[in-house]
């Protein structure tokens, strides 16, 4: 027995018993010797209810399986040259629905249906695996332990569309501008100009003042 076979014997077997079956095939490799084995065959997690049920696909519908990543990959390809996705998108939506009601007959007649959670799972998991190289090696092999996802819909490793670097790094003449925003309703327009401070004026003389200093003058 090697990790592999160990591996894909493990997670085809119901959630409910994947413990037991953890524990067995751990212990038939101590008794062997292979005390490094058993300890990986040890580390490996139990699965959720939805990446089960995506395994089941690897293992019960691999042909639809195949043909859906195929579909991703020729929509990550199409994606880095730059091509047109012609009809990959609207194949890829028909095998997602296909696979996604297959999973959820797979699972139900193996004791264990899928709520709707359990099914979004499923769902989010087979449209990552046509976007993510990683995550369709992953979903093939039949082994996941998560569900799986994936945010957006540019493909892993493709930051932006061809063209749109291009664009952000030369914006459109004008585009760096600030528009003065216009003064909210009922408030005073703020202005840049500084206030003027007000002139000083020198204080004007009384009528008394006046006569004094005219009587005291020669």
């Amino acid at each position: 027995m090697d990790f592999s076979s160990a591996a894909d014997e493990l997670y085809g077997v119901r959630p409910a018993e994947f413990v037991a079956a953890r524990k067995r095939l751990a212990a038939a490799a101590r008794d062997a010797g292979d005390r490094a084995l058993a300890k990986r065959i040890g580390g490996l997690r139990r699965p959720t209810l939805s990446a089960w049920a995506v395994n089941l696909l690897a293992r019960s519908a691999r042909d639809d399986l195949g043909r859906l990543l195929d579909v991703g990959e020729g929509i990550r390809s199409a994606w880095g040259s730059g091509g047109g996705l012609g009809d990959l998108e609207q194949r890829r939506a028909r095998l997602v629905d296909a696979l996604v009601r297959t999973a959820g007959e797979l699972a139900a007649d193996a004791g264990n249906p899928l709520r709707e959670q359990a099914v979004r799972e499923v769902e989010d998991t087979l449209q990552a695996a046509t976007v993510d190289a990683d995550v369709a090696d992953e979903v093939r092999r039949g082994r996941l332990s998560q569900p799986r996802s994936h945010t957006g819909f540019v493909p892993a490793g493709f930051p932006m569309s061809p063209g749109d670097e291009r664009e952000r790094a030369e914006p459109e003449a004008g585009e760096a501008e600030t528009e003065e925003k216009p003064p909210e309703e009922g408030r005073p327009e703020k202005t840049s100009r500084k206030k003027t401070a007000p002139q000083k004026t020198a204080p004007q003389r009384t009528v008394s003042e006046e006569t004094a200093g005219e009587e005291k003058a020669p």
